[in-house]
């Protein structure tokens, strides 16, 4: 399409006075809106502000708001009206000639909700192509990628020109497999061109880095050496847009553009190559697309330029031979990573144009001493004011700085010894100091008693003993005597039996009553009367006694008692708990950073008490323990500066031990509470973290736009992302990264 085919259109109405010196290029994809201001300026298409804003994919309504908010952002600094716009749109957005639906029904709703007025439409890659060509001097021979959340778009770009465009869809395997099946519907090339440059949708660019500059190329796809990565991030891609617009609508006004300018703002001075440039937009717009973005149709725009660029020649369209691809130098096929390179196109600040200021004569005035000093003091405080408001934004501000790696994991295992001393760390032994801690708690329970006892009286009764032996006999309290049944009595009291004694009738034994008590209780010594006992320790031939009455008193029953079993129970429960209290009153005593070694921990029972006795009558038993817990307690950071010391001859260079990223597992086979000594085996993992200098990093983002500060972070090697948040929100003009280093608060984390 012709750019100035449709700008002279769209002018064909207006006076020359009328022609607007600013024009406005809009970029739009899936999810995002980039916008760019420029103008031509000094023979060079200068882009003076940019902006851009997110939106929900295909949220079109939403989209509207970010394209306001982008167009704003660029038109900032300059406080002007740019109706006029240029549309940069992804190739598949568009054909030849016309924009497919329902892309142009919402670009024309989009237009005409902002007050635009399009000019053109060009797709993003042939812009890129046409603006490296203009940065780099030389046509480019490229394979430019385009990275979007549904698929890949593939442009083949041979010495400027574009040859053609393949999509595939987004896979599971990855942006750079995705890619290479682009590249294989090139049926016809036989060999690529070895360099890749890779731009789209902003939430996907860290994914395709990562993605293209591993995937193997060289076993993979027909190129003839490993091909170089370039990444194409904001603003870099809106500005492509914008220099394509420049460029062909100044060749097409007769101008001779010798080069392209941003201009910096003053965090931001970087001097800019000038070069001579081709026409960068491929097809127009059909009539009937320009009528319905309001376009207009009618004089030549050459007939409403100012007067001085009339009659000026109109140069020739320079045409560029095909560079063979022999020419470019060989690259060691070996490599298995591609070789990225940021974007960082140099630029040169364009000369400011040279203005007057009208003249104004002040008129006299008479003052009086009072006035003066009214005045005096109203333009100090003024000016003391300012100053707080200046030294306010000068030293207020903080930012948060968050900073993403990809760290390296370290694997060890050591045996190492815990004494409890006041020695430092000593690598020599792999010891480590620590002390002893004890606690000492105590707690009550009461249990039930489980235990069974029969108990009642002993029977009692009166029985006579006979003496049949010819001398006298005296028996003791001791003495059994054993009735029917093989039960047990014993004489109550002493007692002596006389001899027996010669009659007429013959022998009469001797004889004597007495008292005598069962030997348990029980009802079954309860003996009926006229019983014959016999001593248990005497010959029933000499001593025998009888009973004339019966013996009565014996009872029993069966009640609770309690067990020695039940406060054996009832220990081991309360000590059970109390071990629980005290494993927590000993991490109450622990200082900062200590830990302990749970197989060092020991209980000793000091106390134990009971309401109850063993075979006491009751239905429940209380009892009171206490227990003395003590174990051995280290430094953690004892322990990760000896771990530190042992293997900091392992540490890959670049890469630096952060305590604070190690994480362990131990266990200790060999415990000595006397000896106070505990042996431990320790199996450690440690996050080893690129090197990055965080006082350097805080002085070169100090001061810098937000943009500014992601395209740096962005070419920092040793980052996988980062993320920032600035400290107040102030409008987009004022909103830099804090102007002091120190107000950079920079944290490290892994991925």
């Amino acid at each position: 399409m012709n750019i100035v085919g449709k700008i002279t259109e769209f002018f064909s109405q207006e006076k020359p006075e009328d022609l607007p010196e600013v024009y406005l290029a809009l970029q739009i994809d899936h999810a995002s809106v980039k916008a760019a201001t420029w103008r031509l300026m000094d023979q060079k298409v200068s882009i003076l502000g940019t902006g851009k804003a997110l939106y929900p994919e295909n949220d079109w309504d939403r989209a509207i708001d970010s394209a306001d908010t982008a167009i704003a952002e660029a038109m900032a600094e300059y406080e002007i009206e740019v109706p006029k716009v240029m549309f940069g749109l992804p190739e598949h957005w568009v054909s030849e000639e016309r924009i497919h639906e329902p892309y142009f029904s919402h670009i024309k709703k989009l237009a005409k909700e902002l007050d635009l007025k399009p000019l053109a439409f060009v797709a993003i890659p042939e812009a890129i192509a046409h603006a490296r060509r203009l940065q780099e001097g030389t046509p480019i021979t490229a394979i430019l990628v385009g990275v979007y959340e549904k698929e890949v778009s593939v442009a083949l770009v041979r010495v400027g020109r574009l040859e053609g465009v393949k999509e595939a869809p987004r896979s599971s395997e990855g942006i750079g497999f995705d890619t290479e099946q682009a590249l294989q519907r090139f049926s016809y090339i036989e060999v690529f061109p070895p360099r890749l440059i890779v731009y789209g949708d902003e939430r996907f660019m860290e994914e395709a880095k990562s993605s293209l500059s591993s995937y193997p190329w060289m076993k993979k796809s027909s190129f003839i050496h490993v091909p170089k990565l370039e990444m194409l991030f904001y603003p870099r891609d809106i500005e492509a847009i914008a220099c394509a617009g420049g460029v062909d609508l100044a060749r097409r006004l007769g101008k001779e553009v010798v080069g392209t300018g941003f201009i910096p703002t003053k965090e931001e001075k970087e001097p800019m190559r000038d070069t001579e440039v081709t026409h960068p937009v491929r097809g127009e717009m059909p009539k009937e697309h320009l009528e319905e973005l309001g376009f207009v149709h009618g004089t030549d725009i050459a007939d409403t330029l100012p007067k001085e660029v009339k009659g000026e020649p109109v140069p020739e369209e320079s045409t560029e031979e095909p560079v063979s691809f022999s020419a470019f130098p060989e690259e060691e096929k070996g490599s298995k990573m591609l070789e990225v390179i940021e974007d960082t196109s140099e630029m040169a600040e364009p000369e400011k144009p040279s203005f007057q200021l009208p003249r104004f004569r002040l008129p006299r005035l008479s003052i009086k001493r009072q006035s003066w000093m009214f005045i005096v003091g109203t333009a100090v405080s003024i000016i003391l004011l300012l100053g707080g408001l200046f030294a306010a934004y000068w030293y207020i501000p903080k930012a948060e700085v968050k900073l993403l790696v990809e760290p390296k994991t370290l694997t060890h295992e050591e045996d190492i010894r815990i004494l409890a001393s006041d020695t430092g760390v000593d690598k020599e032994k792999k010891q480590i100091p620590g002390r002893v801690v004890e606690v000492f708690t105590e707690g009550g329970k009461k249990g039930v008693a489980t235990g069974k006892k029969v108990v009642g009286e002993k029977a009692k009764g009166r029985v006579t003993i006979y003496n049949k032996t010819a001398s006298s006999k005296t028996f003791q309290p001791q003495d059994v005597l054993i009735g029917p049944q093989n039960l047990k009595f014993q004489l109550e009291e002493s007692m002596t039996v006389a001899s027996y004694s010669a009659t007429l009738e013959g022998l009469t034994f001797g004889k004597a009553d007495t008292t005598v008590v069962a030997s348990d209780i029980g009802t079954s010594y309860n003996m009926s009367q006229g019983q014959d006992f016999v001593f248990k320790d005497f010959s029933s031939t000499a001593f025998t006694a009888h009973n004339d009455t019966a013996f009565a008193g014996g009872t029993s029953r069966e009640v609770t008692v309690v067990s020695e079993e039940d406060q054996n129970r009832l220990v081991e429960v309360l000590t059970s708990e109390l071990k629980n209290q005290g494993k927590d009153s000993l991490k109450g005593q622990l200082q900062d950073k200590e830990m302990f070694v749970p197989e060092s921990v020991a209980e000793t029972i000091v106390k134990r008490e009971f309401d109850r006795k063993v075979g006491d009558e009751a239905k429940e038993v209380n009892a009171q323990v206490e227990i003395k817990t003590s174990t051995l307690v280290f430094s953690e950071t004892g322990l990760h500066e000896l771990l530190g010391l042992l293997i900091e001859g392992t540490i890959p260079q670049g890469y630096d031990f952060k305590k604070e990223e190690v994480t362990q597992e131990f266990e200790a086979p060999s415990v000595d509470m006397e000896e106070k000594l505990v042996r431990l085996k320790v199996k450690f993992t440690a996050q080893l973290i690129p090197h990055l200098d965080e006082g350097e990093l805080q002085r070169n983002l100090a001061g810098k736009k937000e943009s500014i500060a992601e395209d740096y972070l962005n070419r920092q090697p040793q980052l996988a992302g980062f993320e920032f948040r600035i400290w107040p929100k102030l409008p987009s003009f004022l909103r830099t990264m804090p102007r002091i280093p120190e107000n950079i608060k920079i944290e490290v984390a892994p991925r």
